[in-house]
């Protein structure tokens, strides 16, 4: 009902147009996909770690997959050409305990039907959200012979520590596995940290 509710009013529009004089597409005058729409064709996608990122290529997660929610979406840019759309997505997902604040480009393909269709979900970025609770649990130190900085994990559970290390001109993203009561895990460089999150999420 929605659909044909748009194609009329489509079509009014334009008639409207003729009998003023003014020419028109319905193509161009048809609403962009709402938020509703956005977070139904979002399901089942698949988040891929980005270049320069904090996990590996390889990592990824699929919205709505088991154990993985959609929580939330803003579009913060779009941009339209002929039947192409292009949206700039803010969306925060849920794995178990973990939330993971992305940005997303979707792209959109207007059809014959006037109806728009995904063509493609792209990955920009992805930052785990720090709950804070296990900050205190890593301790850094920096050992400027060897430009290193150690991971000193104090808790019982293994600890996902992630942030920005740099060394010389170099500054990158890092993550590393602490286990449980250790004090040798290191990275090259200076870091700092950015989150502490479970092994596990």
């Amino acid at each position: 009902m929605k659909r044909i509710y748009l194609f009329m009013t489509a079509v009014l529009f334009c008639l409207s147009l003729v009998f003023t004089g003014q020419s028109a597409d319905a193509q161009d005058i048809l609403p962009s996909p709402n938020l509703q729409t956005i977070k139904r064709d979002l399901q089942g996608r698949i988040i891929q770690q980005a270049e320069g990122g904090y996990f590996y290529s390889d990592w990824y997660l699929e919205i709505g997959g088991e154990d993985t929610k959609l929580c939330d979406v803003k579009v913060i840019d779009r941009q339209r050409k002929n039947r192409d759309l292009s949206m700039i997505l803010l969306a925060q997902v849920r794995y178990r305990n973990t939330y993971f604040n992305t940005t997303l480009e979707l792209s959109y393909r207007l059809g014959d039907n006037l109806v728009w269709h995904v063509n493609f979900l792209r990955t920009i970025d992805i930052v785990p959200v720090n709950p804070g609770k296990y900050d205190s649990c890593i301790t850094l130190s920096h050992d400027n012979f060897f430009d290193r900085t150690y991971f000193t994990n104090s808790s019982d559970i293994s600890l996902l520590v992630g942030g920005t290390v740099v060394s010389y001109s170099r500054k990158e993203r890092y993550i590393v596995e602490v286990e449980p009561f250790t004090a040798y895990t290191y990275v090259h460089g200076n870091a700092s940290v950015d989150f502490v999150i479970p092994a596990t999420y």
